[in-house]
């Protein structure tokens, strides 16, 4: 869904998943990544921060953190999540955009 362009509809799956597997980590990441593209950003950081809890290492979700983080305004803690998605994979193109 969010390659379609749709983040509505992907929000709407991860919560319908969440609601079946509460602990599962990798909704919690497509519904980041969803809440990001509608400008949510204070729920886009909780709902990165749930899916870290799950893998801390996680590129994609540090990646969404920091872009989640920006939209709040607190550019520090964005810059910061950027760079440990940096450091966890320096030859990602993606981190370095």
């Amino acid at each position: 869904m969010l390659e379609a362009g749709r983040p509505e509809d992907a929000e709407r799956e991860a919560r319908a998943s969440l609601l079946a597997q509460p602990g599962d980590g990798y909704a919690y990441g497509i519904l980041a990544r969803a809440l990001v593209m509608q400008g949510r950003g204070e729920e886009a950081v909780a709902a990165a921060r749930e899916a870290l809890e799950h893998d801390p290492e996680d590129e994609a979700s540090l990646l969404v953190l920091g872009l989640a983080l920006s939209l709040t305004g607190d550019l520090q803690a964005a810059e910061s999540a950027i760079r440990h998605a940096i450091a966890v994979d320096p030859e990602n193109a993606a981190s370095h955009q």
